[in-house]
């Protein structure tokens, strides 16, 4: 999977368990043969998988670029954007602002989640206030020697 360079660091760092992608025209949410949840791309010549719960991907900073470190999804989940939690803001790795509360300086997630996504994606039909339908992808780090198979 490819992400951008400050997001694959925060994935290192053990900042960033969560992304979210664009649903495309098409893409559905199934089961594999094992029961896996994945996302499916139909075709002419039958389907793709896209994502699949359990599978390894390796995280690049760009396409073509060597991996600089593999995730294991662990769940999908189809959603809006504008239904993201505070704290599945949090998971997706971005720095908090800080407000001021009763009890101190707070962390809140939302407002730099959405000024990352709106850079991210600029243009309709995917900016924030479009509210999209997303696919929330919750995934793991692994270690070198737990990569079984990649996709």
């Amino acid at each position: 999977m490819i992400f951008r360079n400050a997001l694959a660091q925060a994935i290192l760092a053990g900042r960033k368990s969560q992304t979210r992608r664009i649903a495309r025209k098409g893409e559905l949410l199934s089961r594999n043969g094992h029961g896996h949840p994945a996302v499916v791309v139909p075709g002419p010549n039958g389907s793709r998988i896209r994502y699949q719960v359990g599978n390894v991907y390796a995280v690049q900073n760009g396409r073509g670029l060597k991996a600089i470190g593999r995730i294991r999804l662990m769940s999908i989940s189809s959603e809006h954007l504008q239904e993201i939690s505070p704290i599945e803001a949090a998971m997706e790795g971005v720095e908090p602002d800080y407000m001021p509360s009763p009890w101190g300086l707070q962390p809140a997630y939302l407002p730099p989640f959405r000024r990352l996504w709106d850079r991210i994606h600029p243009k309709r039909p995917e900016r924030w206030e479009d509210d999209p339908l997303v696919w929330a992808l919750t995934f793991k780090l692994e270690g070198e020697n737990d990569a079984r198979h990649e996709t």
